[in-house]
């Protein structure tokens, strides 16, 4: 590649938008450094790492590199033997060590992101030198006192100079005031030495050595007499401090030498891992993908292809994506359309995406892109469109063309713009032609552009030469910048003008001139488009009712999921409420006996109670017990609900004993019967039914049969039922009873949430033939059911 194309392509614009999203000037100097390469492997390679470090920053992973300072000049200088480093550069040491070992430890998962711990797990820094700089060295780049002892004791012995200097020279400033000899009362330093402001026409009364005079003149600047020998201490203090802070950064600085390897090596990986992040950030602000990376010879395809910095001044809604293929049996495409349509920037798009692609880059494109690694990508383009300005003639064109046609062969890729301009129309026309198809079978790919009708003729003439056109809108009679493949496009020159107002005489003429043939031609290119344009807006719709119906059914399963949710809570909950009114059975039960008991009650009695009591719990274990725990022959009793009948078939009346439920069967299939009652159905067990009496012809209640003790009871039952049912229900059943002179009733509405039982008991208050009403007792369902007797009863 060479860097003439790269500038044509505008590819070093886009590296440094790549090079901005660093964040060291390390990575910066890597970004800037990229070129393409024709390593199909580094390819590959480099567009898995950058995939890799997009997912990082996608999930959060915390990665700084900011303060990472290019310390190579240091480095080269600590090299020398017998230099030392002054702090600053050993403070920056110390910092860059620090982001080193920060992203080191930011990216400590290699299973996760293997590409990316490759790079910085390696990352080795000197044992210790980090904290060694940055116990002596301050932030400031000062040396701290506890870099060593002896510069602990050197400051602090010069501390205690200075107090006694300054306690000193307050005496002599004091004194020498009052004598008038001084200009002002302040102390100062020169050359660092303390030193009174003495008054010139005085200066002979002040004992002392001068070390400077005032730019007047008449003020002396004098190191009083008995200060002197101070002042040489503290000098000498001072150079014991300035030998000692050497001594500390040529230890410092010896340490920097023996691990200049590692620290070389670990700045190299700041460098590296920041220029894979910011391809990553350029990826992820262009909606970058990881492109299919195929064979040299391999076919070119991009999907929604943007140009990023056309992308980035007109912003991504309004950026026309680019779709194009070059290859298979078509492996060149010349793309016809009007003025200002986007041919230009579709050539260069698909020029520049190659390129980024070969340098790693993330393209901006979307899934279903394959971009093959082409050796040679070469430009002839010097349109007024171009970012560059080029003022190209046709001479130069020619030369250019020259070249291409000389060295482009098999994998490579050729962007020639406004092919065969620049001179007579016929010969242009002629010369474009024969380039097009020296170049096609050299099996170059080959993407021109062109205002010349002429050429649209080749694809018919030339296998491996397609047609495709920018889009105009007819109507607007403004470029739409999609581009078809398949079709020749047409530069509506004519129609242009007539919008732009070129009297209807001249544009006559123009259309006679073109020829009728022409006109045909462009007429049928136009109606061509048109219904492709049709065809498209009804294959859009025709999607966005298929995503509509995908959507509506996936609800739909939702839905069904939720409802089959729904019903299997709900049947939990129903056997949790069996097994509550089981217990609550239980404790009915026993609190009876214990009424017995405490009533006084014979043995006999207490004995029949406890034997009831038992009855009910064996009841509730059988019915509780899975069928597969219970005892061999309870499980073969229940397997045979008719034994010594006749076996059950539809429309025979049953009941079922676990839900105290009775209906008709509807139909039997596979040992499983579907019954009825009313509007409610259920699919029960066919083992687990029992034959029951046909209802009589008043509706749903049965007869509950004589005791031993009492007349004849009818019995209605309402569970399930909602309260207006149950109403008209309940009604039915009194006439009924009156009808047939029954005088006991039973009415089994259960206990639910009490509802129902509190409307049954308002109806039997206000019924005037009812004589008597009461809730169940332990052996009547308890409160599960009303007990009713009605006018005229004997009890």
């Amino acid at each position: 590649m060479n860097e003439l194309t790269l500038e044509k392509l505008a590819f070093r614009d886009v590296i440094e938008l790549i090079a901005g999203q660093a964040q060291s000037e390390l990575g910066v100097e890597r970004v800037r450094a990229l070129v393409p390469s024709t390593d199909p492997d580094w390819v590959r390679h480099e567009h898995a790492v950058a995939f890799e470090a997009m997912r990082a920053l996608d999930e959060g992973t915390p990665i700084s590199l900011s303060g990472a300072i290019d310390i190579r000049p240091s480095l080269k200088y600590a090299a020398r033997p017998g230099t030392h480093l002054e702090a600053e550069s050993l403070s920056s040491i110390a910092a860059t060590c620090g982001v080193a070992e920060g992203a080191r430890a930011s990216i400590a998962d290699g299973a996760e992101l293997p590409l990316l711990f490759a790079i910085v797990n390696p990352i080795s820094i000197p044992g210790g030198l980090a904290a060694a700089i940055e116990s002596a060295i301050g932030p400031g780049g000062e040396i701290l006192d506890a870099a060593s002892p002896e510069l602990k004791r050197i400051r602090r012995a010069r501390n205690d100079l200075e107090r006694r200097a300054r306690d000193e020279l307050d005496r002599i400033v004091k004194g020498l005031g009052d004598k008038g000899h001084l200009q002002d009362s302040l102390y100062t330093l020169r050359d660092g030495r303390f030193v009174v402001p003495v008054r010139a026409d005085r200066r002979r009364q002040v004992r002392g050595i001068v070390h400077d005079r005032s730019a007047s003149g008449e003020t002396y600047f004098i190191e009083p007499a008995r200060l002197v020998e101070l002042g040489n201490s503290l000098r000498d203090l001072e150079a014991q401090e300035r030998a000692e802070i050497v001594r500390i950064l040529t230890q410092l600085t010896d340490r920097v030498r023996g691990g200049i390897g590692e620290l070389s090596d670990a700045l190299d990986r700041i460098g590296r891992v920041d220029e894979v992040f910011a391809r990553a950030r350029f990826g992820r602000a262009h909606d970058g993908i990881r492109p299919k990376i195929g064979p040299p010879k391999g076919s070119l395809r991009i999907v929604d292809g943007r140009h990023p910095l056309l992308e980035r001044s007109l912003g991504h809604e309004r950026i026309v994506p680019l779709d194009l293929e070059i290859g298979g049996p078509s492996c060149a495409v010349l793309i016809t359309g009007p003025n200002t349509g986007g041919k230009t920037v579709a050539l260069k798009t698909v020029g520049l995406l190659v390129l980024l692609s070969q340098s790693g880059v993330p393209v901006p494109a979307s899934e279903g892109t394959s971009l093959p690694v082409l050796g040679h990508v070469y430009t002839d383009i010097g349109d007024g469109q171009s970012l560059e300005a080029n003022l190209s003639t046709f001479s130069a064109h020619v030369a250019n063309l020259a070249t291409i046609c000389a060295e482009a062969e098999s994998g490579s890729l050729v962007l020639l713009d406004e092919l065969g301009t620049g001179t007579d129309p016929d010969e242009g026309a002629a010369l474009a032609a024969s380039v097009v198809e020296h170049l096609a079978d050299a099996g170059a790919r080959v993407l021109a552009t062109t205002h010349l009708g002429q050429l649209k003729l080749l694809a018919a003439a030339h296998e491996g030469v397609e047609n495709a056109a920018m889009e105009f809108s007819k109507e607007k009679l403004a470029p739409t910048y999609r581009l078809r493949q398949g079709i020749p496009g047409h530069s509506y020159g004519i129609e242009i003008a007539r919008r732009l107002g070129l009297p209807s005489g001249v544009i006559e003429s123009a259309e006679n001139r073109r020829g009728r043939a022409e006109t045909d031609i462009t007429a049928m290119t136009a109606e061509i488009e048109e219904r492709l344009r049709r065809a498209e807006e009804r294959e859009s719709e025709a999607s966005a009712l298929l995503a509509r119906a995908d959507r509506t059914f996936a609800d739909a399963a939702e839905l069904h999921e939720e409802v089959e949710a729904r019903e299997a809570e709900l049947r939990k909950d129903l056997a949790s409420k069996v097994d509550s009114m089981a217990r609550d059975a239980r404790r009915e039960l026993e609190r009876s006996v214990q009424e017995l008991r405490e009533g006084g009650a014979d043995r006999a009695a207490i004995k029949r109670g406890r034997a009831a009591i038992e009855k009910v719990r064996a009841s509730h274990s059988r019915e509780a017990d899975s069928p597969k725990k219970g005892p061999r022959k309870e499980r073969a009793r229940s397997a045979e609900p008719h034994a010594g009948h006749q076996p059950l078939a539809p429309g025979d009346n049953v009941k079922v004993p676990d839900f105290g439920f009775g209906g008709v069967i509807e139909s039997i299939k596979g040992g499983r019967a579907r019954i009825r009652k009313g509007a409610l159905s259920m699919e029960v067990e066919l083992r687990k039914l029992r034959r029951a009496d046909a209802p009589t012809a008043k509706g749903g209640w049965e007869r509950a049969g004589a005791g031993a003790e009492g007349p004849p009871s009818w019995r209605l039952d309402l569970r399930g039922q909602r309260v207006e049912e149950a109403e008209e229900a309940l009604d039915r059943f009194l006439d009924a009873s009156i009808l047939e002179g029954i005088e006991n009733l039973e009415i089994i509405h259960g206990k639910g949430t009490g509802a129902l039982r509190k409307r049954v008991q308002e109806i039997l208050k206000l019924d005037p033939r009812v004589a008597s009403s009461r809730l169940g007792g332990w052996n009547e369902g308890g409160g599960g059911a009303t007990i009713a007797t009605l006018r005229g009863s004997r009890s």
